[in-house]
């Protein structure tokens, strides 16, 4: 209950400051164990991805966001939980794996941080490994804005692509090798997206 009501809260305040377009609705998967995976922008990425999806999306976000007066409430409130960056986080990973499990939506930045230059941008191999132990779907959505930087009133489209299923996305021997690949896959499927909308 208190979920809905925060969503719908947050969701009027970022179309007020926001002008936000989403494409691709339909594409949505509405059942079973999802990752939604997206490029990172802003730490308002969760925010304004969440308040747009029908499911609850339990983001994993980088700890330093919850200490933060009422960005860090309110990305608790979407449904986010910390990890601690580059330090191997356990309990992060068991609740990353256990909201696959139960059949949740995980969602993911798999760059592993802010950027805006997508000409450095490097996947991250915890999406395929997520993927691979969980059979889930990655769902691919990219947010674009100019520049890549968001500010307050401009305009932003968030586009949604086909969900890539576990069968579709070529695991073979769960190498390392093969993580990195197909992680590398699944960012570039992300940013091909830009394609269609970007004006």
């Amino acid at each position: 209950m208190f979920y809905n009501v925060a969503k719908a809260t947050m969701k009027i305040i970022s179309s007020l400051i926001y002008n936000v377009k989403v494409y691709n609705r339909e594409y949505e998967p509405l059942e079973g164990p999802v990752i939604l995976c997206s490029n990172h922008i802003s730490m308002m990425d969760p925010i304004l991805i969440g308040v747009w999806l029908k499911r609850q999306i339990k983001f994993m976000a980088k700890e330093e966001l919850f200490s933060m007066p009422i960005l860090g409430f309110l990305v608790k409130k979407v449904g986010a939980f910390p990890i601690s960056r580059n330090t191997g986080d356990l309990n992060a990973i068991k609740i990353a794996l256990k909201t696959l499990k139960d059949g949740n939506v995980l969602g993911l930045f798999p760059e592993g941080g802010r950027r805006h230059n997508q000409e450095e941008s490097k996947a991250k191999t915890g999406v395929a490994n997520f993927s691979y132990k969980t059979k889930a779907t990655v769902f691919p959505v990219h947010i674009i804005c100019k520049n890549s930087k968001l500010k307050f009133f401009s305009k932003v489209e968030i586009v949604y692509g086909n969900p890539m299923k576990f069968e579709d996305l070529g695991f073979t021997d769960g190498s390392s090798e093969e993580m990195k690949r197909i992680s590398g896959e699944i960012l570039t499927k992300i940013f091909s997206l830009n394609a269609t909308y970007e004006n």
